[in-house]
């Protein structure tokens, strides 16, 4: 079966899916590391609301807890969800 991501460069653009938080409409990742693109239990960040936010087996988003995440990789999400949120201005 074809990938729906369509890779460019570091960043992947997906068929549109909605952030469960704010509803806003994301058809693009940018990978943290590496190039590949997203799979089911990867972890992202919306790029408006800076909610953490997990693509399930169909490649829908649903809502994830810093606390899911492995440790290793917790403090680079949660500079990340704080980097989102400085630049939108939310606290």
């Amino acid at each position: 079966m074809k990938s729906p991501f369509i890779k460019d460069g570091y960043s992947s653009r997906m068929p549109a899916t909605a952030c469960p938080t704010c509803f806003m409409m994301l058809d693009g990742v940018t990978s943290m590391e590496g190039q590949e693109p997203p799979k089911p239990g990867d972890y992202t960040i919306c790029a408006k609301c800076a909610s953490l936010l997990r693509f399930d087996e169909n490649m829908q988003l649903a809502l994830a807890s810093l606390m899911d995440i492995p440790v290793e990789h917790r403090f680079k999400f949660a500079k990340g969800v704080q980097a989102v949120k400085q630049l939108r201005g939310i606290r």
